[in-house]
């Protein structure tokens, strides 16, 4: 939890300094992590659900 703490402070410091590029490389890692762990956090493939 206090990893997660210090990237949300880090962020909080990036968006104070209006530094887009920044931001920008923050979210783009954070969907890297996502995606990598994607099988995990949506263990539902949605083409394995049927509609009606």
């Amino acid at each position: 939890m206090d990893a997660m703490a210090q990237e949300h402070d880090h962020l909080r410091t990036l968006i104070a300094a209006a530094d887009g590029d920044a931001v920008e490389t923050f979210f783009a890692r954070c969907r890297d992590v996502r995606r990598k762990h994607d099988d995990i956090l949506n263990p539902l493939n949605p083409q394995s659900e049927q509609t009606d």
